[in-house]
């Protein structure tokens, strides 16, 4: 049984079509040369986890209306550099992907992007570079662009969403960046001050749910303690909807302990 799934595309049978073939069906529907692109090609590279009604997809040329489902882009012009081909869809490139998110999503959700494709070592910054500079006047370059600068590598090591909302909450403050994923007394910690011997844990609300995990927590708290380090517990709830409170809390601890080993360090002690 032939079934339409966009305008002049059709497919067998009556079970629903998975989100893939429905992207490539909607690619086809928009003929020669269109890809797949925006929040949906960056689903597909796996950069973002976005789910939509409708299909976003580009055409070289002026954008016009396309077929019921799909959102259609025009490009005043697509590079062989923009064109790329994944999971047998063709979709735009990773840069030309973060340039068309960076017009149409918030900047965090563009970082968020950014920082994945560095993960799953997909980025090319020199790509990147070399499509802002053919972009000049395109809405979203200047979003990328201040993208840029963080460091990917940094990210990279960071797991979960909420130790990505901690580091954005210290790298806009005064409060000197952490090292990520330190590793002491045999554990790994999400954030550690060495100078003020200052670790923060983070509680993400997947991992620390159960009396198991709770009981593992205050072990290794102890035990950081007792081998002379401050700890703080800080939840999601806390980074969310108190960053002040985070921020000063961070701040008041990390002082008194460089203050606290510098007596210790001093001659004579």
């Amino acid at each position: 049984m032939l079934r339409a799934s966009f305008y002049g595309v059709y497919s067998f049978g009556a079970a629903p079509l998975t989100r893939n073939a429905r992207w490539a069906a909607a690619v086809l529907a928009c003929g020669h040369g269109a890809l797949l692109s925006h929040r949906d090609a960056a689903a597909l590279w796996r950069l973002i986890d976005f789910t939509q009604d409708v299909v976003d997809v580009t055409v070289e040329g002026a954008s016009r209306g396309g077929p019921d489902g799909i959102r259609r882009h025009g490009a005043r012009s697509l590079a062989d550099a923009d064109r790329a081909v994944h999971d047998g869809i063709p979709v735009t490139s990773i840069a030309r992907t973060l340039v068309d998110l960076a017009a149409v999503l918030p900047p965090r959700l563009v970082q968020r992007a950014y920082e994945e494709g560095a993960r799953q070592d997909l980025l090319r910054v020199g790509a990147i570079h070399d499509l802002l500079n053919r972009s000049r006047g395109k809405k979203g370059v200047r979003a990328l662009r201040a993208t840029l600068q963080v460091d990917p590598g940094f990210a990279a090591r960071l797991k979960s969403e909420l130790e990505r909302m901690f580091r954005d909450l210290i790298r806009g403050s005064d409060t000197p960046m952490y090292e990520p994923n330190a590793k002491l007394c045999g554990y790994e910690v999400d954030a550690y001050w060495p100078e003020a011997r200052l670790v923060v844990e983070l509680e993400s609300r997947s991992f620390h749910t159960s009396a198991f995990a709770a009981e593992r927590d205050d072990t290794k708290t102890a035990e950081l303690r007792l081998a002379g380090y401050e700890v703080l517990r800080l939840t999601y709830s806390m980074v969310e909807r108190r960053p002040d409170w985070v921020l000063d809390t961070v701040r008041t601890m990390r002082a008194r302990g460089i203050a606290a080993n510098a007596r210790t360090d001093a001659p004579g002690l």
